[in-house]
């Protein structure tokens, strides 16, 4: 059996789907990590569970409907 970290290993500031969760969960003994990949409206790959940003940013959009440019320091 194999251990996956969903995400990363997130915590108090360490974001999910960020190379820091990625790192800690190799760190705490997982064998890989399962992230989710969603594209920008200018098809820029970004990690992200959810397909909007209202519950990471507080923010009522869909990545897919932003340019990364536009996409906030989350």
């Amino acid at each position: 059996m194999q251990v996956l970290g969903h995400r990363g290993a997130a915590t108090a500031g360490i974001p999910e789907n960020t190379l820091a969760a990625v790192d800690r969960a190799l760190v705490l003994g997982a064998d890989g990590v399962e992230v989710d990949v969603r594209l920008t409206r200018d098809l820029i790959p970004v990690l992200s569970h959810d397909p909007g940003l209202r519950r990471t940013a507080g923010i009522d959009r869909r990545l897919g409907a932003l340019d990364l440019a536009e996409l906030p320091a989350v």
